[in-house]
């Protein structure tokens, strides 16, 4: 790859990576909305008759939360493994692109030819 190619590369895989570093945020951000969601359900029920229709209900509530949970944390997961391939790719540009300004550093003399 040549020098303008390296580069384009690293800053395009660098900006994907952003992408999915704010991906991961955004993630994390609604895993803690909905473990306290999750919290404020198993407080309220601690009030509730066991054998009740509300709880019958919160119990359900709370069980599709732990399945958005679990979503999430895959979701997550699979972000992360995609930061982890870019990072390699990333390693890879970077060592082309040594290679390439070593090339050219000790490819030309003072004359201007090889």
């Amino acid at each position: 790859m040549g020098l303008v190619a390296s580069t384009m590369r690293m800053m395009c895989l660098t900006a994907y990576k952003n992408q999915l570093e704010m991906r991961i945020q955004g993630v994390t951000e609604n895993l803690v909305a909905i473990q306290e969601q999750a919290n404020e359900l198993v407080t309220i029920g601690t009030d509730l008759d066991p054998d009740s229709v509300a709880l019958k209900d919160l119990n359900a509530k709370k069980e599709r939360l732990n399945l958005i949970e679990k979503k999430l944390e895959m979701e997550q997961k699979q972000f992360q493994a995609q930061i982890e391939e870019v990072n390699q790719e990333l390693q890879a540009c970077q060592q082309a692109l040594s290679t390439t300004i070593q090339s050219g550093i000790f490819g030309y003399t003072l004359g201007g030819s090889r």
